[in-house]
């Protein structure tokens, strides 16, 4: 996978974000992408919805639609998300290009390399980034995660086991969550 941290770097006001959307069982997906690699993967129930998500969470940059000639890459990454739905595979190949302040990033490093199917509570995950004090950031972090999927905030839950909040809705964590353990469990 290729992966650009971009630390406490937001998207400048010449920086263009390209984006595009299609369905998937869970929903519309719009994915955005710099020339560096996807930068936002998220769900909704509608376009408009995602496009007011990716300005909210990209308020200088430039949006364009994506270009024709790119459209073939796009198509490429909607079917390994929808592979990835299915549970066809177990892993996301795609390019990111991630913006979050140090902490976040540590915190979505950490996410990814969570195993497919394994559940981990914020507590845990603090801990993991030995940061054992900061579980309230730890949510935090996914609660700001740009790239679902990707960076996998979906396998983290409360303490007590039970499904915490989920920026793309708690039956798509749900959901997710059981594809997984479905899978392995095969």
């Amino acid at each position: 996978m290729n992966t650009t941290l971009n630390t406490q770097r937001k998207a400048s006001a010449c920086e263009d974000i390209f984006y595009a959307a299609a369905p998937t069982s869970l929903g519309r997906v719009m994915v955005g992408a710099t020339d560096r690699g996807i930068c936002f993967l998220q769900f909704d129930d509608s376009d408009d919805k995602l496009f007011t998500q990716l300005v909210k969470e990209y308020p200088m940059a430039t949006w364009k639609p994506m270009p024709t000639e790119d459209l073939p890459t796009f198509e490429l990454w909607i079917s390994e998300i929808n592979d990835f739905l299915a549970g066809k595979t177990k892993q996301l190949r795609l390019p990111l290009d991630i913006h979050g302040t140090p902490f976040q990033c540590i915190v979505w490093s950490y996410l990814m390399e969570v195993p497919y199917g394994c559940l981990q509570s914020y507590a845990d995950v603090a801990r993991g980034i030995g940061k054992p004090s900061a579980v309230r950031a730890v949510a935090s972090a996914c609660g700001n995660n740009k790239i679902a999927l990707a960076i996998p905030c979906h396998r983290v839950v409360r303490g007590d086991g039970q499904l915490a909040g989920f920026k793309w809705g708690l039956a798509r964590k749900q959901a997710l969550i059981a594809l997984e353990k479905t899978i392995c469990k095969s």
